[in-house]
């Protein structure tokens, strides 16, 4: 199907930079503080993010580590570490890299970026749990993890039409993974004319187009058509 084909063509070949933060997103802030010992925290009561070492000791957040690899098998983002560290601890800029190289170095080796002004970076997404640091005025998506529309990994993975565990079942059929790929990029000039293709097809009944094959639906959403796909 010619329709079916432009759509793999443009979801499989569109390159998409995918920032993420650490703190609270990839790596679990109050794991490491729970390794403190406690005079110390009573030394840096009010401004724990200032001791020395603690950045190094978080475990990876629930699901944080499948999720990177899942989105760097996709094979449609660019991504990149985009986090922020504490002015007055200077450990914790290399306590990052550190745990970058232990848990995620096949994922972002050399794709780190620290900085205090996210707005700055050129992007189309950005993974972050707070609004400061520039967060907030970044030119793509402000995907605010935590929250209620992504409350963890799996959330986010789909908004990003990426495969969860879940979704393994639906991996070797052409229509929906064609259909799952083009999920991320709804608002695009692109996905709105391939949309568009889509409907008048099913308006005019075009003989092209196999609706059985597709299994598609169109629905609404905050930012107006969402593709959503059915077995």
């Amino acid at each position: 199907m010619k329709i079916v084909e432009e759509i793999k063509e443009y979801a499989f070949n569109k390159k998409v930079n995918l920032y993420v933060d650490m703190d609270g997103v990839l790596a679990d802030f109050e794991s490491g503080l729970a390794k403190v010992d406690d005079e110390v925290k009573k030394e840096y009561l009010g401004r724990f993010d200032e001791i020395p070492g603690l950045f190094s000791l978080m475990e990876p957040m629930p699901g944080a580590i499948d999720a990177m690899h899942r989105i760097q098998k996709d094979g449609r983002y660019e991504l990149y570490i985009l986090s922020t560290a504490p002015w007055n601890n200077p450990s914790a800029w290399s306590d990052k890299l550190l745990w970058i190289q232990k848990h995620l170095d096949d994922v972002f080796h050399k794709r780190i970026i620290i900085t205090h002004c996210k707005n700055l970076l050129k992007g189309d997404y950005l993974i972050d749990d707070r609004s400061k640091n520039g967060a907030k005025e970044f030119e793509g998506e402000w995907i605010q993890f935590g929250k209620n529309e992504f409350p963890d990994w799996d959330s986010v993975l789909n908004y990003l039409g990426v495969w969860t565990k879940k979704d393994e079942r639906y991996r070797y059929d052409p229509e929906i993974q064609a259909y799952k790929h083009l999920l991320s990029h709804e608002g695009r000039k692109e996905q709105e004319e391939l949309r568009q293709k889509i409907l008048e097809a099913w308006k005019l009944k075009d003989e092209k187009v196999n609706t059985k094959d597709i299994r598609q639906m169109v629905v609404f959403d905050r930012k107006g058509y969402r593709h959503k796909f059915y077995k």
